[in-house]
């Protein structure tokens, strides 16, 4: 049983541990962490301790994995827990709103039908807006009652340090004379601070005036600008018509000399030839007709040369 060649009690029923080193298991010789020299053979009694070894070892870790695998499998059904209740919520949503676009009342179990008007839908938004807005004072009371607190709380370790340092100044005369001069430094320093606001304040609000007065008389000099670029084209315009008019009112003013000229020599040649024959009543008519004529368009260039030159 003992023997050395033997492969009953020192063979493949020896564990293989971490602690071990197997190189002569099969020839019942183990190597333990620590030593040099190999043993000859394990007994009966230190095979049995290294098995309930690895027995121990080997159900370590597998409580650990189960435990572990216990924790998952809790995490899991606890998951799947939540999103088969989110699953019968949403059902249930889908079914009440399904209800609700039929028009089917949800708490009337006989199928009585209800019309939604904009009214009850205003209703319903007005109920869910004061709700949020009811929450949303609560938080905001919630914060002012905390600011509050930290409001009370800055006091009161102001008023420590204050308590603390007139504690201390009271102690020597130098300490309490220390005390005021930095008391009044501190406030030197926070009058010039505040007064520094004070300026700061007003400059912000000179320079957004001025600012503000920059960019309007920008505008408005922009406005002129574009009013006189207008005015300017409007100027070559009337220079382009008063020279076209000025043109038109040369050769109207010649051609009514030259029919004036025209009809004084024919009046000189009547009062010549008094012998002879007058003018006919048509030619008299048509040089009348002319005449006014010509008046006329004279009176009506005139006017438009004035309106021009105003």
């Amino acid at each position: 049983m003992d023997s050395p060649g033997s492969h009953s009690g020192s063979g493949t029923a020896t564990p293989t541990i971490s602690s071990l080193d197997v190189r002569g298991l099969w020839h019942g010789q183990v190597v333990t962490r620590g030593r040099r020299e190999p043993r000859l053979k394990l007994s009966e009694k230190e095979k049995c301790q290294l098995w309930q070894r690895e027995l121990e070892i080997v159900m370590a870790n597998r409580r650990k994995k189960e435990r572990l695998w216990h924790q998952e499998l809790h995490k899991y059904q606890v998951a799947f827990l939540e999103a088969e209740a989110r699953r019968s919520d949403l059902y249930k949503s889908l079914r009440e709103l399904n209800k609700l676009a039929c028009g089917q009342d949800s708490s009337a179990g006989s199928g009585h039908r209800i019309r939604i008007t904009f009214d009850s839908l205003q209703r319903f938004m007005e109920e869910q807006v004061r709700t949020r807005l009811k929450q949303v004072s609560q938080v905001s009371v919630q914060v002012a009652l905390l600011k509050g607190d930290l409001t009370k709380l800055k006091s009161r370790l102001e008023k420590r340090e204050e308590d603390f340092l007139d504690a201390n100044a009271e102690g020597n005369a130098t300490s309490q004379v220390n005390y005021l001069k930095k008391h009044l430094e501190h406030e030197e320093v926070k009058t010039r601070v505040e007064d520094n606001g004070k300026v700061l304040a007003s400059l912000r609000q000179k320079l957004d005036s001025n600012r503000r007065k920059l960019n309007r008389l920008e505008e408005e000099q922009q406005h002129k600008g574009t009013r006189l670029e207008e005015l300017k084209s409007q100027a070559v315009m009337l220079e382009e018509d008063l020279t076209r008019l000025s043109s038109s009112n040369s050769r109207i003013t010649s051609h009514v000399n030259q029919q004036n000229a025209t009809t004084r020599r024919r009046l000189q040649a009547l009062k010549d030839n008094s012998k002879k024959p007058m003018i006919t009543v048509e030619e008299y008519l048509k040089l009348n007709s002319k005449v006014q004529m010509l008046e006329k368009e004279v009176k009506r260039w005139s006017k438009k040369a004035d309106t021009l030159r105003c």
